[in-house]
């Protein structure tokens, strides 16, 4: 069964998807010689964190 979406709900998606590219292009950003992969995983948090976003019901926990 294929669900259609509404239009606040696209919109909604297309929000999230904004938020979520901004975690690798921002990580791409400060990746370089010598930046540890805890700098490099803190930059994508701070993407997630500036924009207010968090788990979607149902999505999981984040791991580690």
């Amino acid at each position: 069964m294929v669900e259609i979406k509404s239009a606040a709900e696209m919109e909604a998606m297309r929000a999230a998807g904004r938020v979520v590219a901004g975690g690798p292009a921002a990580v791409r950003g400060h990746a370089a010689v010598g930046v540890s992969p805890l700098e490099l995983s803190e930059v994508a948090g701070a993407v997630t964190a500036d924009a207010a976003a968090r788990w979607a019901p149902g999505a999981g926990e984040p791991t580690g």
